[in-house]
């Protein structure tokens, strides 16, 4: 048996990212626009692994861009689901997704990769998580990419070791909800990756940058 980890990703992120993927890390892609619902995103496992059943995934990273902070969003379709202030029953669909992602990979750790996915002092609704889908489950409580770090801080995962190298550290990628702070102001970027040539319009009246996935021709 080969052991492998796998990196599953939404098509919201840089096309750039596959030249800092590790050699020992099988990267997937999934349609955030297109996916309808979890089982689309099963099936495309399902489908690499049935073409190479002597693989063994200890953990499997979801990489993903979320709109709000502490929340978990990972198709466009997909319920906007906050990990700080939402009951554990609007979890079941993620729940039910987890529990066959260990099915299928027999993997026993799931690393959520975005950025401030989960409050650094409030992880109820994470252990709720652990503890119905029976996975650890690692996520980042600060600003993940370019102006933040690659560590997952719930879990002390450290990005640049387990599925990247080192090199990602110089790119321009940034996940989910990236917080800066100006002087006395705090502004909010979502999703950002510069690399992508994101449009980004400002709100000064709200404190956040919104932006739209248009590319510059």
């Amino acid at each position: 048996m080969h052991k492998y980890k796998l990196l599953i990703t939404s098509s919201m992120i840089t096309d750039m990212l596959p030249i800092y993927i590790l050699n020992n890390t099988v990267h997937l892609e999934y349609d955030y626009y297109n996916t309808k619902n979890f089982n689309k995103i099963l099936s495309i496992i399902e489908n690499y692994i049935s073409n190479h059943t002597d693989y063994i995934f200890n953990s499997v990273g979801i990489m993903f861009h979320s709109t709000e902070k502490h929340t978990i969003q990972l198709f466009k379709s997909d319920t906007v689901k906050s990990m700080v202030n939402d009951e554990i029953n609007k979890f079941s669909d993620l729940i039910k997704f987890f529990k066959q992602l260990k099915i299928i990979t027999r993997c026993s750790q799931i690393d959520l990769i975005s950025g401030n996915t989960i409050d650094s002092v409030n992880n109820l609704i994470l252990n709720q998580l652990e503890l119905k889908s029976k996975l650890t489950i690692c996520a980042s409580t600060t600003n993940t990419g370019k102006l933040g770090n690659w560590i997952l801080e719930k879990g002390n995962i450290n990005l640049t070791k387990k599925y990247f190298t080192n090199k990602i550290i110089q790119s321009e990628i940034n996940l989910g909800i990236t917080v800066y702070s100006f002087d006395t102001n705090t502004i909010i970027v979502i999703g950002t990756t510069i690399q992508d040539n994101i449009r980004i319009s400002i709100s000064t009246s709200s404190q956040y940058f919104l932006y739209s996935k248009w590319f510059y021709n």
